[in-house]
C-alpha cells in the first residue's frame, strides 16, 4: 500500500522460504505482484493460497482480480484502483471531484467554441466512459469470468447475480449506442442514456452489504426508473403522451441525470449521518 514493492517482495519471499505452506503469505505475495502489474504470477500465488486454505477470502478476491486483469481495459482500471487506493480518502475525493469538474469545463469550452468541439467531444465521451467504468468495471468483467470455468468457481452467488444484472444493462446501453449512431433521431438516444446511467445506482446498490443500505439503494434506483417513464412516453407517443409535454419530460430527464450521478454519493452521506449518531 505504501508503494514499496521491492521491499515487500523481499520480505514476503523470505517468509515463503521459511514457511512455504502459509496461505496468507501466498495471498499477500499475490497482491504485491498485482500492485506491480504481474497478474500472471499473482494468479499462481492466489491459487496456491486457496489450495492451502479454500476459505481464504483474501485469496479468492485476488484470483478474481487476476483473472479480470488478463483484459487490457480492466488491467488499466485495476492499476488506477490500486494507485488511488494508496492515497488518503481526501485525496481520493479530490481526484474524483476534479475529474467531474474538469469534464464540465471541457463541455462548456466545446459549447463556447464550436470549432474545438470535434476535438473536445471525443475526450468528453472517453472521460464519461471512464467514469462509468470506475463504478461498473468489476461486475461488467465478472460477466466474462462467468464464461470461464475457473472464474465461475471463484465468484459468489451475489457476484454472479450482480454480473448478470449489470452486464445486461451494459450490453443494452452498448446496443442502443450503436443503434443511435446508425439511425438518425432520438428514439435510441434516450434508451442509451437510461441503460448507461442506471449502471451507476445499480452498481452502488450491489456494493452495499445485504440489509437496509442495499434495500435503500434499490428503492432509489426504482424511483429513477419511474422518472424515466414520462421521457420515453413522450419520445414514443409524442403529443399523445399522458405524462405531459416537452417541459415535463425535460424536467424528468434533468432529475434522472443528476439523480443517477448523485447515487454514488448516497452511501457516503449515509455513512456520515451514521457516524454523527
Amino acid at each position: 500500500q505504501l508503494g514499496r514493492n521491492a521491499e515487500a517482495s523481499q520480505t514476503l519471499g523470505s517468509a515463503l522460504a521459511e514457511d512455504p505452506e502459509n496461505a496468507v503469505t501466498h495471498a499477500n505475495q499475490g497482491w504485491n505482484l498485482l500492485h506491480q502489474g504481474d497478474h500472471k504470477q499473482a494468479l499462481e500465488h492466489f491459487r496456491e493460497a486457496l489450495r492451502l486454505d479454500p476459505q481464504l477470502e483474501w485469496a479468492r478476491v485476488g484470483i478474481i482480480e487476476s483473472l479480470k486483469a488478463r483484459y487490457l481495459i480492466y488491467r488499466l482500471m485495476l492499476r488506477f484502483f490500486l494507485w488511488i487506493g494508496r492515497k488518503g480518502q481526501l485525496a481520493q475525493w479530490a481526484v474524483m471531484i476534479g475529474f467531474i469538474f474538469g469534464r464540465q469545463l471541457l463541455t462548456d469550452l466545446a459549447v463556447k467554441h464550436p470549432a474545438l468541439a470535434p476535438w473536445i467531444n471525443p475526450i468528453i465521451a472517453l472521460s464519461f466512459g471512464f467514469l462509468l467504468l470506475t463504478w461498473t468495471s468489476g461486475p461488467v468483467f465478472n460477466v466474462l469470468l462467468m464464461l470461464n470455468r475457473f472464474g465461475r468457481m471463484a465468484l459468489t452467488r451475489d457476484e454472479k447475480v450482480e454480473a448478470s444484472v449489470i452486464g445486461g444493462f451494459f450490453i443494452a446501453a452498448a446496443g442502443f449506442a450503436v443503434a443511435h449512431f446508425l439511425v438518425e433521431g432520438d428514439l435510441f438516444f434516450f434508451p442509451m442514456v437510461f441503460f448507461g446511467l442506471m449502471l451507476i445506482p445499480l452498481a452502488v446498490a450491489f456494493r452495499q452489504p445485504a440489509g437496509r443500505g442495499r434495500l435503500l439503494m434499490f428503492a432509489y434506483a426504482t424511483a429513477l426508473v419511474g422518472l424515466f417513464v414520462p421521457i420515453m412516453s413522450l419520445v414514443v407517443l409524442g403529443p399523445k403522451s399522458p405524462f405531459g409535454g416537452l417541459d415535463s419530460a425535460i424536467k424528468c430527464f434533468q432529475f434522472f441525470l443528476y439523480g443517477s450521478i448523485f447515487a454514488s454519493w448516497i452511501p457516503a452521506v449515509i455513512g456520515l449521518r451514521d457516524a454523527r449518531r
